[in-house]
């Protein structure tokens, strides 16, 4: 499992990630995103990671989640259940 991966960029979070599978090669790995497309998801395609399901994030009263260019984002979840 790799995560928590916050980064404040696709860039910073691809960078991150790299090393850890470099680190894991020739291991099971795991890594729990919502990132459906963009430059991130892209990178995991590559790395041979296929999507197997999407992390729903379920919220009441307000969004949970905000993107923003001026703060980090969450890349990649410490587990789906923990999101």
């Amino acid at each position: 499992m790799i995560g928590p991966i916050v980064a404040s960029n696709d860039e910073d979070a691809i960078q991150l990630a790299a090393w850890h599978l470099k680190t894991m090669k020739g291991c099971q790995v795991r890594i729990d995103t919502r990132e459906e497309s963009g430059p991130f998801a892209e990178f995991l395609t590559q790395c041979g990671l296929a999507p197997v399901e999407m992390t729903i994030t379920m919220s009441k009263g307000r969004r949970f989640l905000n993107r923003s260019a001026t703060a980090p984002w969450v890349f990649a979840l410490a587990g789906h259940a923990l999101s």
